[in-house]
């Protein structure tokens, strides 16, 4: 994973979300590949209130 986040979009049109590098490592994942299919939950972040996803599991 080049960057510390990257933003993933939902295949169902609903919110797309933020996935910080830590959100990916605390999953076991080493990095997140352009169109790799993962779920998560979405989760308010508590600093800038905005959805983020927790909980990744690769599909």
């Amino acid at each position: 994973m080049p960057r510390e986040a990257r933003c993933c979009a939902s295949d169902d049109g609903d919110q797309d979300a933020l996935v910080h590098i830590s959100a990916a490592e605390r999953a076991g994942m080493r990095d997140l590949r352009e169109r790799q299919k993962i779920s998560y939950e979405l989760v308010p972040d508590r600093r800038s209130g905005k959805a983020s996803a927790e909980n990744l599991r690769a599909e």
